[in-house]
């Protein structure tokens, strides 16, 4: 059945036995009834209107997310450089310590490597001036001048194992253990 008021469609469902008395009416009035106009509005988002609407929402979610990742790069590389200082503060203070112990120095230099700082790169770095990287720099010196050494034997090609063992005898300058 259908009811029209005021320009809005409404249609009751209800069994005829209920209408007999205002009780059920009431009733089937609360829980029976079902607004045409309510429908028609929710189907109607559609068209240019709804587009544009869609589109500025769009736009406007793409500058916020343009904005956050802004922010975002510029407080990693903020936490970058705190951490690149810290950890030249820490090369800083414990030199001796990564010079002398192989496992720490190895670690050391992972971490480095994994956050973009190579202490090994230049010799007019900080890090040189700290003593990381000359280890590493007399080693590979060390490393040549025994695979010059052994040139006419092995064509300058050496075993690992038999150079770490011709490391190990040569060690001049540091006392630091060289393991593999």
């Amino acid at each position: 059945r259908g009811l029209s008021l005021a320009g809005f469609s409404w249609s009751l469902t209800f069994e005829q036995s209920y209408t007999k008395t205002g009780d059920s009416l009431f009733f089937l009035l609360l829980f029976g009834v079902r607004c045409h106009c309510c429908q028609d509005r929710m189907m109607r988002k559609g068209g240019i209107g709804a587009l544009k609407a869609q589109q500025a929402r769009q736009s406007a979610l793409k500058e916020t997310g343009e904005k956050v990742q802004e922010e975002l790069l510029l407080a990693m590389r903020t936490q970058m450089r705190q951490f690149q200082e810290s950890l030249e503060t820490y090369a800083r203070e414990h030199k001796k310590e990564i010079q002398n112990n192989p496992e720490l120095r190895r670690k050391f230099h992972k971490m480095c490597s994994d956050v973009g700082v190579d202490p090994l790169v230049s010799s007019k770095n900080q890090w040189t001036s700290l003593g990381i990287g000359d280890f590493y720099f007399e080693l590979a010196v060390r490393t040549v001048e025994i695979c010059l050494a052994t040139r006419s034997l092995n064509g300058g090609i050496i075993d690992a194992e038999e150079l770490l063992m011709r490391l190990q005898k040569k060690r001049i300058k540091y006392t630091e253990e060289i393991t593999m």
